[in-house]
């Protein structure tokens, strides 16, 4: 990895995490009064829904800020001579503190930026990146974020990078096993508790999304380098985990919906496990 993540285009001060919570607050606060701020006589909510899809564009530039810190390292820039190191590992509690960003800002589901109030006034807006021209809905939308992030978080190259953290930098990098301990346990809150936690559907979609990202970079692992295959076992294994989650989960489940749903994600997570065979 050659990218050192403070290197980026938009300066976010010494904090990028506290950087980016502000800067989603400020997009909470704006958002319920775009409707007046944009009203225009005979504007058909046009500026409303391009105010709309740049307010979308710029949450999701804050979560990828963000992003970038996960499996990194910084690179100094040292003279001749000066005996600071050149490559050195994040703070961990800087690493610790990206995952709980996205679990409070886009894990746990961001209903700000569903604004009902708005979205009567629109029909649809673009998703700010996408390659398709047709417009999409504010969930779909919200549901392409999820499955960028979540996908990234636990590709392999990246599981790959933290595990290269760990053989290079040792007790100050965060271990993967608690990385991907930590991510699991913020995506499948409800199957612990009394069984009456009932999910929306962001929250089912992006279990959907965690189960597809592992299905994913399980099946790459026999062109993996060693690395690679220790990280992948690391899935499998969260993998087991989660299967036993759900079998003792399903009983105790009174929501129909959520009910439906965690027996469709054991039988995803079976598959995962015979196709890994």
């Amino acid at each position: 990895m050659k990218f050192d993540p403070r290197a980026q285009t938009e300066d976010l001060g010494d904090d990028p995490v506290k950087a980016s919570r502000y800067g989603i607050k400020n997009l909470q606060y704006i958002l319920p009064r775009l409707p007046q701020w944009t009203a225009e006589e005979g504007n058909n909510n046009r500026n409303l829904t391009e105010a709309y899809d740049a307010l979308k564009g710029q949450y999701a530039a804050y979560l990828n800020h963000v992003l970038k810190y996960v499996g990194a390292y910084y690179r100094n820039n040292t003279k001749e001579g000066q005996q600071d190191a050149v490559f050195v590992a994040e703070p961990l509690q800087l690493q610790q503190d990206v995952l709980r960003f996205f679990d409070d800002e886009l894990f746990k589901t961001p209903n700000w930026l569903l604004d009902r109030e708005v979205l009567k006034k629109i029909s649809g807006t673009s998703y700010v990146g996408s390659p398709l021209p047709e417009a999409v809905t504010p969930l779909a939308h919200l549901q392409m974020i999820q499955g960028d992030v979540i996908g990234r978080l636990l590709d392999i190259k990246t599981l790959a990078n933290l595990r290269s953290n760990m053989e290079r930098f040792g007790k100050a990098a965060y271990p993967v096993e608690e990385y991907i301990k930590t991510i699991h346990r913020y995506v499948w809150t409800e199957l612990t508790g009394n069984g009456l936690k009932k999910e929306d559907d962001a929250r089912r979609n992006l279990q959907k999304l965690y189960l597809r990202s592992i299905a994913k970079a399980l099946k790459v692992k026999e062109q993996a380098d060693d690395i690679e295959n220790d990280a992948a076992s690391i899935l499998r294994a969260d993998i087991v985990h989660l299967s036993a989650q759900l079998k003792s989960a399903i009983p105790q489940t009174k929501d129909t919906l959520t009910l439906v749903h965690f027996q469709d994600m054991q039988l995803r997570a079976s598959k995962i496990l015979d196709d890994d065979k």
